[in-house]
């Protein structure tokens, strides 16, 4: 799901730059973050175990009209965009690799692509490599991890823009 469909967190970087507005998801709840704490990058999601979905259905906040509208041939897109940058990942084996941002682009040359060579409509997408153990958060559904490595993965019609970690972006044109 796209991170508009999953929703943002007042504390979202997105959020508190303007860019978008706070809102919740599909699910009543607001969706998964990078966030900076005592100088460490975390991802903060919400916790499934600790998620009222009885609670947000009896209270209307389910909100089908984020998904209705989605179309098998943008569902198979996606899937396949995950696919690809599951693929390039170099986590290894035992690797707790989570999907932290998945971002429908409209055009990498308005977007600002991380590689130059990337064009036309694509996604973008971040994985975190997790570490230590899971930290609870001030609010009660929610919880944090630390990021050993943050990955991005970014795809156009003509490639995919790769960073792994803190290296510059590679790109691999597309067969």
């Amino acid at each position: 799901m796209l991170d508009q469909e999953l929703g943002f967190h007042p504390k979202h970087d997105r959020v508190k730059s303007g860019e978008v507005v706070s809102s919740k998801g599909w699910d009543g709840e607001f969706g998964p973050f990078f966030e900076v704490v005592s100088g460490k990058l975390h991802v903060n999601y919400v916790d499934i175990a600790r998620s009222d979905y009885v609670s947000h259905a009896l209270a209307g906040d389910f909100k089908v009209s984020l998904t209705a509208e989605i179309q098998s041939e943008e569902l198979i897109t996606r899937h396949q965009a995950l696919q690809v940058c599951e693929s390039i990942i170099t986590a290894g084996a035992n690797t707790d690799v989570f999907l932290c941002v998945v971002r429908n682009i409209d055009d990498w040359a308005v977007a600002g692509a991380g590689a130059a060579q990337l064009q036309g409509r694509g996604y973008e997408l971040e994985f975190a490599e997790l570490r230590g153990a899971v930290k609870p958060t001030s609010e009660q559904n929610r919880v944090r991890r630390e990021v050993q490595k943050r990955h991005t993965c970014q795809l156009g019609s003509n490639g995919i823009a790769y960073k792994d970690g803190s290296s510059a972006f590679i790109f691999r044109a597309l067969p």
